[in-house]
C-alpha cells in the first residue's frame, strides 16, 4: 500500500507541475 500511495503522490506532483508549467507558458505566450 505504501509504495502505491507514494507513486500516486509522485504522479499527482508531476501532473500539477506540468499543468502549472503549461499554464505559465501559455500566459507568457499570450502576453
Amino acid at each position: 500500500r505504501l509504495t502505491r500511495r507514494i507513486s500516486l503522490v509522485h504522479l499527482t506532483e508531476t501532473y500539477l507541475t506540468s499543468t502549472v508549467y503549461i499554464y505559465i507558458h501559455v500566459l507568457a505566450h499570450c502576453t
